[in-house]
């Protein structure tokens, strides 16, 4: 398994638990993550252990907030290093989900 998965009240929160998320291992981990958004409509993404995403990667989150708007749902991702934060602002991706620091300012945002 290349996640950890856990439920806080309402919210569940998914930390990549490898370093890199591209093309090669993008289609096992859709397996793992597409089954959790049938059960969740507050997910964060902890990428705090990730320093790599391919193009191919990069396709998961659009994906992910698809599925969530698609029931009033929302995405954060957390734990961005300096180099994945300038690939999600050149990606727009801060337009399409909140990027905050840390799992418990999400879990705090969810909370409002």
């Amino acid at each position: 398994m290349s996640l950890t998965v856990e439920k806080i009240d309402r919210t569940t929160i998914i930390t990549f638990v490898q370093t890199s998320i591209e093309a090669g291992n993008v289609p096992a981990l859709w397996d793992e993550i597409d089954p959790l958004l049938d059960d969740t409509t507050q997910l964060i993404f902890d990428l705090s252990q990730v320093d790599f995403i391919d193009s191919t990667g990069c396709g998961i989150f659009p994906n992910c907030v698809k599925r969530l708007s698609e029931k009033d749902g929302e995405l954060k991702i957390c734990g961005l290093s300096d180099k994945l934060a300038a690939l999600f602002r050149l990606m727009a991706f801060d337009r399409l989900m909140d990027i905050v620091q840390t799992r418990e300012e999400g879990l705090a945002d969810f909370e409002e």
